[in-house]
């Protein structure tokens, strides 16, 4: 679902909070650009969805799924899938007029209800099904709130503007190279461990993988809080005081969570149980591969939140040859090997990141002193 979610994008969202931030103030040109968004995040859906589906169940039965499984899973997907899209689409009005507590109530009342879904299906029937239908019904619930309390911050039904979609298009050409390349390396851990490992070796990532979920934390400040002001900025000096800033405390707190998880180890792994108490070293890994993706998430949240993706192609050449660089050190049948490998881009990509950072803060800045001469 993130796959698709992310192919079905494609630069879509960095055009929504790119313009967006011009336009929030005008609830019919917000509404206009909303109904752009959705417009395009369908036909993306439709194309990714014809490719994506019939992937995920031959990867599904290949790792023992059966078929009525997989195709039970593939509608839960497609359900999902649907609501994400839209999701993604119209949470982006109250973050931008900085309606932090409607935000924290909707993830504060899917997060319960997912709890309270996934308590029931433990009663009765707990498996990966019941599990993630759990997930799309909560995916439908926060779509039925988020369009009930945008109703009045927008013009409802506004038409696309053939202008704005023009904008947006503009960059998704930009970043579709991008968005099909990660859709492959931003999971390579899972693909690689399907094609070449055991499924148990993809279960224990995804399980340790759930300890990192503290960092997910800080991701969602930086979505719903940090952005939106981000990207309402159009002032050069504080922008790139503001980049570091934020970077530099994301670091901090990366940091202080490794060590935090370095003193606690034991204790952290007994939440997953028995089976997974001997995976210190995968832990720590996973931790510290977790704190880099964090820092470059930030950074390219950032860069994101403003457009600033002239170059972002060169993010493909740079993570090809940082893998590269690491493959023959690495074996690729253990859980070590394969982390090491989806981790290195991580490195390349913080200095990748800084660099479109400066450059688009250069165009930023070379737009803003045309403009009284233009006048």
């Amino acid at each position: 679902m993130g796959t698709m979610s992310l192919l079905a994008d494609s630069g879509i969202s960095s055009g929504l909070s790119a313009i967006g931030g011009k336009v929030w103030n005008d609830p019919y040109r917000f509404g206009q650009l909303v109904s752009t968004a959705l417009n395009l995040r369908r036909f993306f859906a439709a194309i990714v969805v014809s490719i994506g589906i019939p992937i995920a169940g031959w990867l599904l039965i290949k790792n023992g799924a059966a078929p009525w499984i997989a195709v039970g899973l593939g509608i839960a997907l497609l359900v999902g899938l649907y609501f994400q899209l839209s999701n993604s689409i119209l949470t982006v009005i109250p973050r931008l007029l900085l309606q932090t507590n409607r935000l924290q109530q909707i993830d504060f009342i899917a997060a319960i209800i997912r709890l309270l879904l996934l308590f029931l299906a433990w009663l009765f029937l707990l498996n990966v099904s019941s599990a993630v239908w759990a997930g799309t019904v909560v995916f439908g619930i926060q779509w039925w709130l988020l369009r009930h309390w945008t109703k009045s911050s927008i013009t409802q039904n506004a038409p696309a503007d053939p202008e704005m979609r023009g904008q947006i298009l503009k960059i998704v050409h930009t970043q579709i190279p991008n968005s099909l390349f990660y859709c492959l390396q931003g999971q390579i851990a899972i693909w690689l461990l399907s094609i070449f490992g055991k499924a148990g070796n993809v279960a224990a990532v995804g399980a340790l993988g759930r300890l990192a979920v503290i960092l997910g934390i800080i991701s969602t400040v930086m979505g719903t809080i940090i952005a939106p002001r981000f990207s309402r900025c159009h002032n050069p000096h504080e922008l790139r005081k503001l980049f570091w800033t934020i970077n530099l405390g994301c670091l901090g707190l990366a940091i202080l969570i490794e060590i935090l998880c370095f003193c606690f180890t034991n204790e952290c792994l007994w939440i997953l149980g028995p089976k997974y108490a001997n995976f210190h070293l995968e832990f720590l890994l996973m931790i510290g591969i977790q704190g880099l993706g964090l820092i470059s998430a930030t950074m390219w949240t950032l860069n994101h939140a403003k457009a600033f993706l002239r170059y972002s192609w060169l993010y493909i050449p740079l993570t090809i040859l940082s893998q590269a660089a690491v493959l023959p050190f690495v074996d690729l049948k253990t859980i070590q090997g394969v982390l090491i490998l989806s981790g290195a881009p991580a490195v390349v990509a913080i200095f990748h990141q800084t660099f479109l950072f400066q450059i688009g803060l250069q165009d930023m800045t070379r737009l803003e002193k045309s403009r009284p001469e233009q006048k």
